[in-house]
């Protein structure tokens, strides 16, 4: 496909003229402080009721998966987990791949 002839143009576009951003009728109202932080409310309590919580927080979340695992086994069905026994496929030794 032929080039087209660029008209007399230089292959540089001239440079515009950066937009004017128009002029502010009515500034903004200036924003108002933030109010102060909140008060930090002391832990006070004692270790054991920490652990305590946070026994009691494992017993829910461990509830709460159990109640999903049987809700999903209602849906889909019980899990079922199969044995198989691996058979030794060495045939060049007959010893080779059993432990003494």
């Amino acid at each position: 496909m032929p080039r087209r002839s660029s008209g007399g143009r230089s292959a540089r576009a001239a440079p515009r003229a950066a937009p004017r951003a128009a002029p502010v009728r009515n500034p903004p109202a200036p924003a108002s402080p933030a109010p102060p932080p909140a008060p930090v409310q002391g832990g006070g309590g004692s270790i054991l009721g920490g652990i305590g919580s946070t026994i009691a927080q494992g017993m829910a979340f461990g509830t709460g998966s159990a109640v999903a695992h049987r809700a999903v086994d209602a849906v889909m069905g019980p899990r079922t987990i199969q044995h198989e026994a691996a058979v030794s496929q060495c045939r060049i030794h007959g010893q080779c791949c059993q432990w003494s």
